[in-house]
């Protein structure tokens, strides 16, 4: 294979790395986070502690009881008893079992086929308190109030708008069907890139793997952080609180984010390592030599006949 056409493969290589790099990133975190149990409800728990996440319940946890008993207890009683069990840790293992339970449903945000964890008509995705709610009737009742039957409905905090999931939905299974061996191709094309680079130019080959790399997932980063911020932007306050919006949006996508920052930080780390090693092993003879000052010496006299 010609010099010409080596340096030719290895730059398609090279700008493939920048998409296919970013790309595996993003389907091992639907595929390892999104999709995974385990994982999706560590991440999620986070929330537990979130003051954003514990003022909302509080409300909603509170006017779904009020309704039912406020001609029996008064609505600050029910505010203090609710606020008390949200800021305990037994708030943190309710949550945790209703993440749990409701990542079965998780293809709610996709299809709307839900248990749990629903799509309402105005397109938001909701998680249930029903475990909050009859927890701190129980602590009502230990105070002498005495339940009665709650009223039709659901208490409920909203999480997310589901519109722009649901938007996704292609892109997702896209991702989580190519995640197994996406990575694999990814790394195949960064080997590619280096070896198809004619000789003596393998350690540039490798700078500009390093570059697209961290080229590649820097754009990803930037056109995340613009769709967070138009998202956040665009939500109605009557579907979903923006500082709940928002605690939800950070945690959720925070792996993600870290992952995409470590792969630009070894892109980088990459390239300044392929310039140094440049500079090292620059050979001595690769400076030019200063010119002489001397005058050049007069040619030889030619013999005459």
């Amino acid at each position: 294979m010609g010099t010409t056409l080596r340096r030719a493969v290895s730059g398609v290589l090279t700008v493939l790395v920048a998409v296919l790099v970013p790309a595996a990133i993003v389907a091992e975190y639907v595929r390892g986070v999104v999709l995974d149990t385990d994982r999706y409800v560590r991440t999620v728990s986070e929330l537990a502690e979130d003051p954003a996440i514990q003022d909302a319940v509080t409300d909603r946890v509170t006017a779904r009881i009020v309704a039912a008993d406020q001609a029996r207890v008064p609505e600050p009683v029910v505010r203090e008893v609710v606020g008390t069990l949200v800021g305990s840790d037994r708030f943190g293992d309710l949550w945790w079992r209703a993440n749990r339970v409701a990542h079965e449903s998780l293809f709610a945000l996709l299809t709307g086929d839900t248990t749990v964890v629903r799509i309402d008509p105005e397109g938001a995705v909701t998680v249930p308190l029903d475990d909050v709610v009859d927890e701190a009737r129980e602590a009502l009742a230990e105070r002498g109030f005495v339940a009665v039957p709650l009223p039709d409905g659901d208490a409920t905090v909203v999480l997310f708008r589901a519109l722009e999931l649901a938007q996704a939905q292609d892109a997702v299974r896209l991702l989580d069907a190519a995640a197994p061996f996406l990575a694999g191709v990814a790394a195949v094309v960064v080997l590619g890139a280096v070896l198809f680079a004619p000789r003596g130019s393998r350690r540039r080959a490798v700078g500009l793997v390093g570059f697209a790399v961290a080229a590649g997932t820097a754009t990803v980063i930037a056109v995340g952080a613009l769709a967070r911020a138009v998202y956040l932007h665009d939500l109605s306050e009557d579907v979903v609180r923006p500082e709940v919006a928002t605690a939800a949006v950070d945690v959720l996508t925070g792996p993600l984010v870290f992952d995409m920052w470590l792969a630009f930080s070894v892109g980088v780390l990459v390239v300044l390592g392929s310039w140094l090693i440049g500079l090292i092993r620059r050979p001595r003879g690769d400076t030019p030599a200063p010119p002489d000052p001397s005058p050049p010496s007069d040619p030889p006299a030619t013999a005459t006949q």
